[in-house]
């Protein structure tokens, strides 16, 4: 999937960040949110369509959906950007034999018994058993909130 030009990790999905920087920095044609929550919400599928940038086209898409049409090269002209609230959907795709190799860890909100990685980054047991199984797979885990931040690396923060 050579044509997936950015993976990221966001719980405010598409914000003035991704709408704008991300999608500029990656020069990214088309926004796939993966969700399967949000794709039974209009309100909230309303907000993301609001939110997405003119110059971008937006999917927003259940894990198997977003499998299936990536499987079938469904946007092979388009560089896509993808976004979830959750890094669960990102081991989906990989465990549904979408290769990635770089995941982005922008902002995660975190509860008691979260660990605190960045200001804006906080991950669970669940979470962090979730991202090294990403890592498992040779995929290259890091937290930069914007493209002019410095990336750094998740295993090494963990």
């Amino acid at each position: 999937m050579s044509n997936i030009v950015g993976l990221r990790v966001d719980e405010r999905l598409i914000h003035g960040q991704v709408a704008t920087a991300w999608t500029n920095r990656l020069g990214a044609e088309r926004i796939m949110v993966i969700d399967n929550d949000i794709i039974k919400s209009s309100i909230d599928k309303m907000a993301l369509k609001m939110a997405c940038p003119s110059n971008c086209k937006l999917s927003i898409l259940s894990i198997e959906k977003a499998i299936l049409n990536l499987s079938s090269d469904k946007y092979a002209d388009e560089r896509i950007f993808i976004v979830c609230k959750k890094p669960i959907y990102f081991l989906n795709l990989l465990e549904g034999n979408i290769k990635f190799e770089h995941l982005i860890l922008g902002n995660i909100s975190g509860d008691k018994n979260s660990r605190r990685l960045r200001k804006s980054v906080s991950v669970n047991e669940e979470q962090i058993e979730i991202l090294n199984k990403i890592c498992d797979f040779g995929v290259k885990v890091t937290l930069q909130m914007t493209p002019g931040d410095t990336s750094e690396d998740y295993k090494e923060l963990i």
